[in-house]
């Protein structure tokens, strides 16, 4: 008896060993760069990971940029516990990057992590608006599809995907678009899925006779032109099929797919890619609910680090649902919060500043409001306050429309509504945007002109809009705005500026920085005018912000030649 005691109490010591040796050698992530959730990363930042021990062999860092490249190139490079990737492109100004850390010897160490590229400028007053017709009437996709440095849109019809190439200045050259025929065309997403650095097509269409449907994947070859490749059959009579979307839900370092089916009960559905743009069996999260999702998004609510699921219900119900990711891309139902009464979208993103993402929804209702729910950080929400949104508010971005670090909301109804995000969940309304007589039914914020501030881009009723945000930054603080002077511009190389106020000043300070965010030049000075050196600095487009003490900041763009 005493042998076989001790027999075991050996056994036990042994395991219990084995299980501390297996937890020492087990690494785990200490820090990531830029941080999770970050709102405004400068646009030529590294993305790097540290882990608690030397790195791992086989390890990868991913780099997906939702905008522009899809899959970036790049320098990856080791040094002890940190890898670090440097993109070989600048991200675009307001850009969701996501970043993938994963190594098949250590197969628990997958890492999803998600931040915003920062847009510079911008006074969040936007126009006047450029209109194309001959628009779709489903959804728009903003993306650089032919990897020309510029913003292309592409607007879903019944039949065809409407494809328009920008010029660079946020305007197309005609109002005849290229076209790739889709019959039955239901929704389209724009993502690298095959990882060659380019954003291809899934477009999801319907088959009328057998009520089937499916979504293909049209590839890009780099330049635009797409071609059908693959197909996934996604369901047959069911009432209703969500848009798709994609996110790396299994932290392997490809962007898996992702959709709704409604019909009896609500299932959310989920594709492994296994790399080439080839999706897997389903995964299936079935739940008791019958309604049906307007819109999916993958984020991390819960900053476990892996990409979990929001959605909100297309029906009045107006719902809010939280499905939570183990790591590996099961899905489990986590709780719904009431957030609408309408079929309208929603927006998620770290919207008081704390570094969990939080969700932004807006009423359909005669006097709209956008309903926060503000996230706790381990992926359960409270609601926030009711931010006053004009009339008939059905979808919703998030942006930093005026360059000062926050996130702003604009609100698609009559017209759209411009918030301003004076820190935490304070707002401020800035000038509506009349885009035209049409609802918009798709909005996106981005840098439609190059110029590195945030625009108004939509579509709807047949029509794309594009609303060139303002530069010159607006407050309702006192400032130096109205009479700021500054010449000459364009300058020459080792020229200085002068800049004048319109009175003196105790202290101010001039700064010039690029349309990256990063400052080459700072003086502070009193009275009312003073010089900036330019000498030593390269041609082209900068930003010069002047701020007296108690006054707010003034931008103005300078071309440097």
């Amino acid at each position: 008896m005493q042998t076989s005691s001790l027999r075991l109490a050996l056994a036990a010591s042994v395991l219990l060993f084995a299980t501390e040796q297996l937890w020492a050698q087990t690494p785990v992530i200490t820090s990531v760069t830029p941080g999770r959730n970050t709102r405004a990363a400068t646009r030529n930042t590294n993305v790097a990971a540290t882990l608690s021990q030397a790195f791992p062999a086989g390890a990868t860092l991913n780099v997906f940029g939702s905008q522009a490249g899809g899959k970036k190139t790049g320098t990856t490079a080791v040094s002890g516990n940190t890898v670090t990737f440097d993109p070989s492109a600048d991200f675009k100004p307001g850009e969701l990057v996501t970043a993938v850390l994963n190594t098949t010897s250590t197969p628990n160490l997958a890492h999803v992590w998600q931040f915003t590229a920062a847009a510079t400028g911008g006074a969040g007053t936007f126009g006047p608006t450029i209109i194309t017709n001959n628009a779709g009437i489903g959804n728009s996709e903003v993306g650089d599809i032919d990897g020309d440095g510029d913003l292309d849109v592409l607007s879903a019809g019944t039949q065809v995907v409407n494809i328009y190439r920008n010029t660079g200045t946020g305007q197309f050259p005609s109002n005849s678009p290229s076209l790739l025929s889709i019959s039955n065309l239901v929704s389209m997403k724009l993502g690298d899925v095959d990882g060659d650095g380019d954003l291809d097509i899934l477009a999801t269409n319907v088959n009328i006779s057998t009520i089937r449907y499916r979504v293909t994947l049209y590839r890009n070859n780099g330049t635009g032109t797409f071609t059908a490749d693959t197909s996934t059959d996604v369901a047959s009579t069911v009432s209703y099929v969500s848009p798709v979307t994609l996110g790396d839900i299994d932290g392997d370092g490809d962007l898996d797919l992702l959709y709704s089916l409604s019909g009896g009960s609500l299932q959310v559905v989920a594709h492994l890619n296994n790399g080439t743009g080839t999706f897997g069996t389903p995964l299936v999260q079935t739940t008791a609910s019958t309604a049906r999702i307007a819109q999916l998004m993958p984020g991390d609510v819960d900053n476990d680090g892996d990409l979990d699921i929001i959605s909100i219900s297309l029906d009045t119900s107006g719902q809010v649902g939280i499905y939570l990711n183990n790591g590996t891309g099961a899905l489990t139902a986590s709780a719904n919060y009431p957030a609408s009464n309408y079929r309208g979208g929603m927006a998620v993103g770290d919207i008081d500043g704390d570094g969990d993402l939080d969700v932004a929804v807006p009423t359909f209702e005669p006097n709209s409001v956008v309903n926060l729910l503000l996230n706790n950080g381990n992926g359960t929400f409270v609601a926030g306050p009711a931010i006053p949104a004009g009339s008939a508010g059905t979808t919703v971005a998030l942006g930093d429309v005026n360059g000062d670090g926050n996130l702003d909301l604009a609100v698609s109804g009559v017209q759209v509504s411009v918030l301003l995000n004076r820190g935490g969940t304070t707002f401020t309304a800035n000038p509506t945007v009349t885009l035209g007589s049409a609802q918009v039914t798709s909005l996106q914020l981005v840098d439609m002109d190059g110029d590195g501030d945030l625009d108004i881009a939509g579509s709807g009723g047949g029509f794309l809009y594009v609303a060139p945000n303002q530069n010159t930054v607006t407050s309702n603080k006192p400032s130096a705005e109205t009479a700021f002077q500054v010449w000459p511009n364009p300058v020459g190389v080792s020229t200085n500026l002068h800049i004048s106020l319109p009175s003196g000043v105790s202290a101010a300070e001039a700064k010039l920085h690029t349309l990256l965010g990063q400052p080459v030049r700072k003086h502070t000075f009193s009275g009312s005018t003073t010089e900036l050196a330019t000498e030593g600095l390269a041609s082209g487009v900068y930003l010069l912000t002047v701020q007296p003490v108690g006054q707010a900041p003034t931008t103005r763009r300078i071309v440097l030649e």
